[in-house]
């Protein structure tokens, strides 16, 4: 199931599992879903969506917004000890929870009395897609994870063949001198098997090192293709013996 979201502060409070809840007016999520969490709706290609991370919904609460009186009513519950009718005593630490910085803030996205379902998120993480970036100087796209990030967590561990050569993983590559130097090969982007992921290293002087990995897509044996921007690529053919 998804659940969309516009502003970045969202997305990182969620991350963050400050954001605890999401306030829909809807009820078709249920608890016990899994939630694929998205940066805008993916149906809104203008916008550049992704998906940043995802959850799972273990209580939905009913409840009734009245703004004009600095009121929220808790209706009912999934939950079978919170299943009853009582007042939000703190409205303000009810918004913090949504994500707002004030009760006030939160009035001006719900500013008529409604019925709200209170979506609650656990075991919140960050998909892979949330780390990928541009290189610089046309070096193309990846990933950089921080320490704490595990690859093998968002990958799929399987061989390739890529221009006549089966690459395993934890093997040193160039793919047939595709890249300047020898890298290591990790797998396939489980969200992605087409995409193969490279180990490039890590910042070996810093205290918490990045650890950086390239993003090659596989469109067939002989062909890839390599994003070099968030909107330009380009496919690459193994002709002869050489990339071209």
């Amino acid at each position: 199931m998804i659940l969309s979201f516009c502003e970045d502060r969202f997305v990182e409070l969620i991350l963050k599992k400050e954001k605890l809840y999401t306030l829909r007016k809807s009820d078709r999520i249920k608890p016990g879903q899994i939630l694929q969490l998205w940066k805008h709706n993916p149906r809104n290609v203008t916008k550049n969506p992704y998906q940043f991370g995802t959850a799972i919904c273990p209580v939905v609460d009913k409840m009734e917004l009245i703004p004009d009186d600095n009121k929220v009513i808790h209706l009912s519950s999934t939950k079978e000890e919170h299943n009853q009718r009582y007042e939000i005593k703190d409205v303000e630490h009810f918004a913090h929870g949504d994500g707002f910085a004030s009760w006030q803030e939160m009035k001006k996205f719900f500013p008529k009395r409604c019925i709200i379902y209170r979506i609650w998120l656990s075991n919140v993480k960050p998909t892979l897609q949330f780390y990928y970036t541009v290189y610089d100087n046309k070096q193309g796209m990846g990933y950089i994870l921080p320490p704490d990030i595990n690859i093998n967590d968002y990958i799929v561990r399987e061989p390739v063949m890529i221009a006549g050569e089966i690459i395993h993983p934890d093997s040193l590559t160039s793919l047939n001198n595709y890249f300047i130097r020898s890298c290591t090969y990790i797998g396939l982007n489980k969200m992605n098997i087409s995409e193969m992921i490279f180990y490039l290293g890590m910042d070996e002087y810093d205290l918490f090192p990045l650890k950086y990995y390239a993003s090659v897509l596989r469109v067939n044996e002989n062909r890839i293709f390599e994003m070099f921007s968030n909107k330009a690529g380009r496919d690459f053919n193994f002709v002869n013996g050489n990339w071209k």
